[in-house]
């Protein structure tokens, strides 16, 4: 496939900067090795890259490393991009097949343009620019010959032993102090309780403290008296009150009562005329009780005169 004049030249502006680095180029017989890159280090530049050139991009990278000849690959799961990064190929490998798969998803779904036109050409440029100026290429030296130098070293077993041991008895040594905490609050507990139950034994009979049964106390009920009772009661005890209830009924389940003073005679005849009624014995009670209320408030006043 053919490449535009403007790709070709922004892909030997790449290749010189990176020959301009000591770095191999792409498409060229390796007589040197390419410098392999590290997994964490190349997992940045794919976050900050993704970050830089599409932004449009709402999904998550999840990553796994790969080697041999296989080669940087990406495969679309839902929203989210599986990336299989291989480390041995180098860095600008890693850099042209990250602007692959970023133009691919940006560009080519959408416009259906070719792999090596001017888009994908500025857009590795950047991300080659972004890789020697965020000093990716020193990080993952630095992180490879961490790695190279951990894996001359074998773990010291002493040591490991030895820090088990020690916090093994740091923790022994905490729970000793909280168990000799609980101690002391179960000694003061049993303090309170046994002077409780010597004032039990002091206070109560032997006959009181072994009977899990005892008698029952019934406390006397008071007589229940209906609100007719008690309403008929009080016309009974003040002669001044009267308590009437109209004997027939004008429908079923009615009742048709009126409760008045002598006093309020008047008032009376003018209930009995509009047919103002009270229809249950609770109503005609509580207006009982205040009636007689009202009375002998206003006797209490003119006997203080």
């Amino acid at each position: 496939m053919r490449s535009s004049q403007e790709s070709l030249d922004w892909y030997k502006k790449i290749n010189d900067l990176w020959q301009a680095n000591n770095f191999p180029i792409r498409f060229r017989s390796r007589q040197e090795m390419a410098e392999k890159v590290d997994f964490n280090i190349a997992k940045q530049v794919w976050r900050k890259a993704f970050k830089q050139e599409y932004r449009e991009f709402k999904g998550k990278l999840i990553f796994g490393e790969t080697s041999g000849n296989r080669y940087t690959s990406s495969e679309k799961n839902f929203n989210d991009l599986l990336v299989w990064i291989n480390t041995s190929k180098g860095w600008s490998d890693l850099v042209h097949d990250l602007g692959h798969t970023i133009h691919y998803f940006k560009y080519r779904c959408s416009t259906k343009e070719r792999p090596h036109n001017a888009n994908h050409a500025t857009i590795e440029w950047r991300i080659t620019q972004l890789v020697f100026d965020g000093g990716y290429i020193d990080k993952s030296r630095k992180a490879l010959q961490i790695h190279a130098q951990r894996s001359l070293m074998k773990k010291n077993v002493i040591h490991t032993n030895f820090t088990k041991i020690f916090k093994r008895i740091q923790n022994l040594e905490k729970r000793k102090k909280q168990y000799e905490t609980n101690l002391k609050t179960i000694d003061t507990k049993l303090k309170a309780l046994n002077k409780k139950f010597m004032d039990y034994k002091r206070k109560y009979s032997d006959h009181e403290l072994s009977a899990t049964h005892v008698k029952k106390t019934l406390k006397p009920r008071k007589p229940y008296k209906s609100a007719k009772q008690h309403c008929l009661e009080l016309a009974e005890q003040y002669s001044y009150l009267n308590v009437w209830k109209e004997d027939v009924q004008i429908s079923e389940g009615e009742t048709r009562i009126l409760v008045w003073r002598n006093d309020q005679e008047y008032q009376n005849e003018l209930d009995l005329e509009y047919g103002n009624f009270i229809d249950n014995w609770s109503e005609a009670r509580c207006k009982a009780v205040r009636l007689v209320d009202q009375y002998e408030k206003i006797l209490k006043r003119k006997g203080e005169k």
